[in-house]
């Protein structure tokens, strides 16, 4: 009858939060049907990460799956609302959170190995250029000479063949007798007067100021190369379980997925391998640099983040004296010219005052001269 009808009509198969929340992710979906055969097909065309990301948000839990199949029977599929019809499909299609989670995996593999190199790139080309610097070298020596002239008194501290990387970031609020003049300011000065190479110190560490190297740290790549590893794990170890979930059903006769994530899993553990590969390299190539500061062994649990975070400053504090070095000796350049012309033109003035024998003028100029 038509009260029948309506009244089967009228049965919802989901609470009225998940029937909503349901609902306005699919306003942002294909139609089910297309849903499911891209899901089928792993048309990635159809399907794309966000709608995948989705779809396992809105996956019910158990106890919400068990009561829709216990209640799906009240009224006819033909007959299910668009919310309920991604539930029934969900159900049908074995494994379904694992299927969906594994080509996200996959999806995203490469922009997740991408963030990881990135900043190991950045890192490894930061300390070559630190240990490619030619100026570094000359300004450092300069520093020590300037700290061995200040202790030549001390047994303990004169004549050292060395200092500490955490001295570069303090030389800043070293001050003279007058509170005026810091350390750095005195190393720009006398290093730009014996060495004027060192000038070009920022544009040989340009890289390295424009990487915020100080915010990368060994523990955030090693976390991130490690968590690549597990994930390819776990995933290799979920998609084994949908292949045997699927196997024998008509419906995924002609299934990509098991090829597909095969091809994947094998390269992704090789890209995993290559990772861990390349950090290596990264932390053999910053111990290198230790060695070529003399960091003692004992002092080696050093890190790339504490090493740059002084170094940085230091550079960035060298670039700001050396630009107003070179602008106050452009402006003492400008005033030397400009006192040289005034006394040019005070000279052929009183030479033509003699001429014309005009004491008063001569007398003006000597004046002039002398204030």
């Amino acid at each position: 009858s038509t009260q029948s009808t309506w009244a089967k009509k009228a049965i919802s198969l989901l609470d009225s939060k998940r029937f909503q929340n349901v609902s306005i992710m699919l306003h942002k979906l294909p139609k089910i049907p297309e849903i499911q055969l891209a899901l089928l097909k792993m048309d990635g065309d159809v399907l794309g990460r966000d709608h995948l990301e989705a779809m396992i948000q809105q996956i019910p839990p158990d106890d919400e799956i068990r009561d829709f199949q216990a209640k799906e029977t009240l009224k006819p599929v033909s007959d299910f609302e668009p919310p309920e019809q991604f539930v029934s499909m969900v159900i049908r299609i074995p494994e379904f959170e694992k299927r969906v989670s594994c080509w996200l995996f996959a999806r995203d593999f490469t922009e997740s190995v991408q963030n990881i190199e990135k900043p190991m790139k950045k890192l490894s080309e930061a300390i070559a250029e630190v240990r490619q610097c030619k100026a570094l070298p000359i300004i450092v020596q300069v520093l020590l000479n300037f700290g061995n002239m200040m202790n030549y008194t001390s047994a303990a501290k004169g004549n050292a063949a060395g200092f500490q990387y955490t001295t570069l970031s303090k030389l800043d609020s070293c001050k003279d007798k007058t509170g005026k003049v810091s350390l750095m300011q005195h190393l720009v000065t006398i290093s730009a007067a014996k060495y004027p190479e060192t000038l070009d110190l920022t544009e040989e560490l340009k890289g390295l100021l424009a990487a915020n190297i100080q915010r990368i740290t060994i523990e955030d790549i090693d976390r991130g190369v490690n968590d690549a590893e597990k994930s390819c794990k776990m995933i290799a170890t979920q998609a084994k379980k949908v292949k045997e979930a699927t196997a024998g059903n008509p419906m995924f006769r002609d299934d990509p997925f098991p090829n597909m994530m095969a091809t994947f899993v094998e390269d992704a553990t090789n890209r995993s391998a290559e990772l861990k590969k390349k950090v290596a390299v990264v932390k053999e190539q910053f111990s290198e640099l230790m060695t070529f500061w003399a960091t003692p062994k004992n002092a080696r649990d050093v890190n790339p983040t504490t090493f740059f975070s002084n170094l940085v400053p230091f550079v960035e504090a060298f670039k700001r004296e050396a630009a107003a070095a070179v602008k106050e000796r452009n402006k003492q350049r400008r005033k030397k010219g400009h006192h040289s012309e005034v006394s040019t033109t005070l000279a052929a003035m009183k030479q033509q005052a003699s001429g014309k024998g005009d004491a008063q003028m001569s007398a003006i100029v000597d004046m002039i001269k002398n204030a």
